[in-house]
């Protein structure tokens, strides 16, 4: 089983600083606004094994609170994610399907950002399961909406590739829910 390298990890490190920006851009953050959502990336080698992710998906979130008592001054923040990568998974993913590795770590880490700006407005909370396949859809949208103005080579063929073609049928998704919540959120981002 091959892990990231050093070399794939600079290339990670490229691809989270291109996501966060676009993610952070398409919401209309402030420049702070990413220290109200603290996350991590994490490697599979890197993760205990209550973290291990499921050997079918590239990424998950998961979500940590911290106590009232355990906080050291007022302002820390008391939630926490981690962004765990499947990276077996990926490296096996971009030799089978021929895809560069930069354009494929920036459309993991977009989605999973998504996920994480939507549990941190409260759009949808990691430990509800009900409308679960909804809010993945939402984040599907998304991740396609903040990717398609991207000029990166390869990313329009992991666009192509990757997002459920289902995704754009009517019913798959109500257009009128999603820009609601676009509204919404953006509005709601300039109140801190």
């Amino acid at each position: 089983m091959a892990y990231f390298s050093d070399k794939h990890k600079i290339i990670l490190s490229d691809a989270a600083v291109i996501a966060e920006e676009i993610v952070g851009n398409y919401f209309r953050f402030s420049s702070c606004e990413w220290k109200k959502m603290p996350y991590e990336i994490k490697t599979a080698q890197e993760l205990n094994n209550e973290e291990r992710i499921p050997k079918h998906v590239f990424a998950q979130v998961l979500f940590y609170t911290i106590s009232w008592e355990k906080k050291r001054r007022a302002t820390d923040c008391y939630q926490f994610y981690r962004i765990c990568l499947n990276d077996p998974l990926i490296l096996q993913e971009i030799s089978k399907q021929f895809i560069l590795l930069l354009p494929f770590l920036v459309y993991i880490l977009t989605h999973e950002l998504v996920h994480i700006v939507r549990f941190s407005k409260f759009y949808h909370l990691p430990h509800i399961s009900k409308n679960k396949m909804k809010e993945e859809q939402i984040v599907y949208k998304l991740t396609f909406d903040i990717l398609s103005s991207l000029k990166l080579n390869g990313v329009k063929e992991i666009i192509d590739y990757y997002m459920p073609k289902q995704l754009f049928e009517e019913e798959y998704i109500k257009i009128d829910d999603l820009n609601s919540w676009q509204k919404y959120s953006l509005e709601s981002s300039y109140l801190g």
